[in-house]
């Protein structure tokens, strides 16, 4: 011990100690395999994931981890050798597929008929299969999806299968119930309805023979509740001529309104049926006596004014048929046919009065809007009264270009080629005349046969001097 007071002899053998101490631990750091050494710490980018985020997500499965390495202590030497962690073979776990059954052609056509992906056939199931079966980059394969994912093609993208694909499936399927909905009727008219809109103030409506079987059936139901009913009697036969004038049939019909005329001798609609069946067969003094009994049961039924008209115009009593057209006019009538009418008539006084121009002229206006044969009837007479015969021929042809089976155009037309010496042309109007009218009941027809007869001679004789050359 010195004079300081410190131990010399002991501080000798600790500081030889702490040597060796120092020495077995710089040992223990450099042979790492020997025991008792303490080893550095290993953290990998799973265990410094919190240090470093951005390397750990840019890394995927399958690449080269390198360790972080961490020194025990404060002296200790980074460890600079590089270590591989192992990576786990992912396991893809196959699903069983089921034994394919029996297929037949259709089935063939169906699943040729499907989008392809690559060289496989891409079908629902498949593409449910593949989605179903994805696995993640832990290699542990995902829970089955409930909705399949859509097919992916290379080529262009299809909304829905094909048409071959859609008819095969509709060829498979059952077909729906048939569905019959009722048809849709329009309601029966009542007989009232039926019978005044046949006897319309405004204009003649033209009621369909449906229509009059519906008033015929209605009123022979109401008959049979009450069989005294003159009136009710009166209709049904009404009805029942109707029926039988609209099928052409005017024997019957004029049969039918004669007995309700008899049955009921007021009946208006009786007297109007006769009166329509004689001006059909153009007797025109009868026609005129049945519309005279309508007007006198209804003074102001318009309809009645007009047939009385259309009766005066038959007997070429155009101031009489004037009259009753404008009275008709007054009544409320409409018809699209009474202009014309009224036109007509108008034009025919101006002939009776040889104002033949001032005829023309209003007959050429009705002809523009009209396709009567008898409009250019009377315009061919005013020309043949003015000597224009070129332009009463015109008028003429047109007539029986509109009415073929017009007797009197055929006539006239013969007549006026005859006098032009147009002899073969002529024989041609005139036989035709004849074979349309055999009767006589519209033409001159002894007239017709002998202008036939004077054509027929005239040509005879103009030929001959050829065959004499």
């Amino acid at each position: 011990m010195n004079s300081s007071g410190v131990n010399h002899d002991m501080y000798v053998p600790t500081l030889l100690a702490m040597t060796l101490i120092f020495c077995n631990l710089q040992l223990g750091a450099q042979n790492p395999k020997e025991p008792g050494a303490r080893r550095p710490k290993i953290e990998t980018a799973e265990d410094n994931i919190g240090s470093a985020p951005d390397a750990a997500r840019s890394r995927t499965a399958g690449e080269e981890v390198k360790p972080v390495l961490k020194p025990a202590g404060k002296g200790s030497n980074p460890v600079s050798k590089v270590m591989k962690r192992p990576q786990p073979q992912p396991k893809v776990m196959k699903r069983p597929q089921p034994q394919p059954m029996a297929q037949t052609a259709k089935a063939d056509e169906l699943g040729a008929s499907l989008p392809r992906v690559g060289s496989k056939v891409a079908t629902p199931d498949a593409a449910s299969d593949s989605a179903s079966r994805a696995v993640d980059p832990k290699g542990v394969e995902q829970p089955r999806r409930s909705t399949p994912a859509p097919a992916v093609s290379s080529g262009p993208v299809q909304s829905g299968p094909s048409a071959a694909c859609k008819s095969e499936l509709s060829a498979l399927l059952p077909l729906p119930w048939p569905v019959v909905l009722p048809a849709l009727t329009a309601p029966e008219p009542s007989a009232d309805t039926v019978i005044s809109t046949f006897l319309d103030q405004k204009q003649a409506i033209e009621v369909t023979e449906k229509e009059w079987q519906a008033v015929l059936s209605q009123d022979n139901a109401a008959l049979l509740k009450q069989p005294g009913n003159r009136y009710l009697k009166a209709r049904v036969l009404f009805a029942q001529g109707q029926i039988a004038y609209l099928r052409g049939d005017l024997t019957t019909a004029f049969a039918s309104y004669d007995e309700a005329i008899r049955v009921m001798p007021d009946s208006l609609l009786g007297h109007l049926g006769v009166g329509q069946i004689y001006l059909a067969m153009r007797l025109a003094s009868e026609a005129i006596e049945s519309f005279q009994n309508v007007i006198r049961i209804n003074p102001k039924l318009a309809r009645a004014y007009k047939s009385m008209g259309d009766a005066y115009s038959c007997s070429e009593r155009s101031k009489e048929a004037v009259k009753m057209y404008l009275r008709a006019q007054e009544l409320g009538y409409t018809g699209a046919d009474l202009t014309t009418l009224l036109k007509r008539n108008q034009a025919q006084i101006l002939i009776d009065e040889h104002r033949w121009q001032q005829a023309v002229s209003k007959l050429e206006a009705i002809a523009k809007n009209s396709t009567s044969a008898d409009v250019y009837l009377t315009i061919g007479q005013c020309y043949e009264e003015l000597n224009q015969m070129l332009s009463a021929a015109q008028a003429y042809t047109r007539a029986t270009q509109l009415d073929r089976q017009s007797a009197v155009a055929h006539l006239r037309l013969g007549n006026l080629l005859l006098r032009q010496h147009e002899f073969q042309a002529a024989a041609a109007a005139l036989e035709r005349a004849i074979v349309l009218d055999p009767s006589g009941a519209r033409i001159d027809l002894q007239r017709a046969r002998n202008n036939l007869r004077q054509a027929r001679k005239r040509l005879q004789s103009k030929r001959r001097p050829d065959h004499g050359d």
